[in-house]
Protein backbone atom coordinates (compact mmCIF):
# COMPACT_ATOMS: atom_id res chain seq x y z
CA UNK A 1 0.00 0.00 0.00
CA UNK A 2 0.97 3.21 -0.63
CA UNK A 3 1.28 5.95 1.95
CA UNK A 4 1.84 9.68 2.04
CA UNK A 5 2.55 12.47 4.94
CA UNK A 6 2.23 15.81 4.00
CA UNK A 7 3.39 17.96 6.60
CA UNK A 8 4.22 22.20 7.14
CA UNK A 9 6.77 21.70 9.67
CA UNK A 10 8.51 25.30 8.80
CA UNK A 11 5.97 27.76 8.33
CA UNK A 12 8.24 30.73 7.47
CA UNK A 13 10.03 28.55 4.57
CA UNK A 14 6.90 28.39 2.34
CA UNK A 15 7.58 25.00 1.99
CA UNK A 16 5.75 21.70 2.43
CA UNK A 17 7.56 18.33 3.39
CA UNK A 18 6.33 15.38 1.53
CA UNK A 19 7.00 11.59 2.15
CA UNK A 20 5.47 9.14 0.31
CA UNK A 21 6.27 4.88 0.84
CA UNK A 22 5.89 2.00 -1.37
CA UNK A 23 6.19 -1.44 -1.43
CA UNK A 24 9.35 -2.62 -3.92
CA UNK A 25 7.64 -6.15 -4.73
CA UNK A 26 10.90 -6.91 -5.66
CA UNK A 27 11.82 -4.44 -8.48
CA UNK A 28 15.50 -3.79 -9.10
CA UNK A 29 14.35 0.28 -9.62
CA UNK A 30 11.65 1.96 -9.29
CA UNK A 31 10.28 5.19 -11.04
CA UNK A 32 8.85 8.20 -9.62
CA UNK A 33 7.05 11.47 -11.57
CA UNK A 34 5.30 14.32 -10.71
CA UNK A 35 2.67 15.67 -12.85
CA UNK A 36 3.37 18.40 -15.81
CA UNK A 37 -0.02 19.07 -16.47
CA UNK A 38 -2.17 21.89 -13.91
CA UNK A 39 -5.42 20.35 -13.11
CA UNK A 40 -8.12 21.52 -14.76
CA UNK A 41 -6.28 23.35 -17.34
CA UNK A 42 -4.51 22.33 -20.57
CA UNK A 43 -1.18 23.57 -19.61
CA UNK A 44 2.12 22.14 -18.78
CA UNK A 45 3.78 23.75 -15.52
CA UNK A 46 7.42 22.75 -14.37
CA UNK A 47 6.14 21.73 -10.73
CA UNK A 48 9.58 20.44 -10.30
CA UNK A 49 11.35 23.29 -10.16
CA UNK A 50 11.00 24.29 -6.52
CA UNK A 51 11.68 21.17 -5.32
CA UNK A 52 14.55 20.48 -2.32
CA UNK A 53 15.90 17.69 -0.89
CA UNK A 54 14.99 15.10 -2.77
CA UNK A 55 15.93 11.56 -1.07
CA UNK A 56 15.18 8.26 -1.02
CA UNK A 57 15.32 5.67 1.63
CA UNK A 58 14.98 1.94 2.20
CA UNK A 59 12.95 0.48 5.26
CA UNK A 60 16.20 0.35 7.91
CA UNK A 61 16.76 4.41 6.73
CA UNK A 62 19.69 3.74 4.44
CA UNK A 63 19.64 6.05 1.79
CA UNK A 64 19.09 5.16 -2.03
CA UNK A 65 20.93 6.06 -4.55
CA UNK A 66 19.02 7.45 -7.28
CA UNK A 67 19.32 9.54 -10.92
CA UNK A 68 17.39 12.37 -12.48
CA UNK A 69 16.15 11.36 -15.43
CA UNK A 70 14.00 13.93 -16.72
CA UNK A 71 13.49 17.57 -15.01
CA UNK A 72 10.40 15.79 -13.35
CA UNK A 73 11.51 12.04 -13.22
CA UNK A 74 13.27 10.02 -10.77
CA UNK A 75 14.58 6.61 -10.46
CA UNK A 76 15.58 5.23 -7.74
CA UNK A 77 17.76 1.79 -7.40
CA UNK A 78 16.10 -0.79 -4.75
CA UNK A 79 19.08 -2.53 -3.98
CA UNK A 80 16.73 -5.42 -3.09
CA UNK A 81 15.29 -3.54 -0.08
CA UNK A 82 11.45 -3.89 0.75
CA UNK A 83 10.10 -0.70 0.57
CA UNK A 84 10.64 2.44 -0.25
CA UNK A 85 10.49 6.02 1.25
CA UNK A 86 10.92 9.51 -0.80
CA UNK A 87 11.34 12.75 0.60
CA UNK A 88 11.57 16.43 -0.24
CA UNK A 89 9.99 19.48 -0.17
Amino acid sequence: MIQYNISYSNPHRHYVDFQMSAPTNGAESMQFQLSAWRPGRYELANFAQNIQKWAAFDENGNQLPFIKVTKDLWEVYTQQAESITIVYN
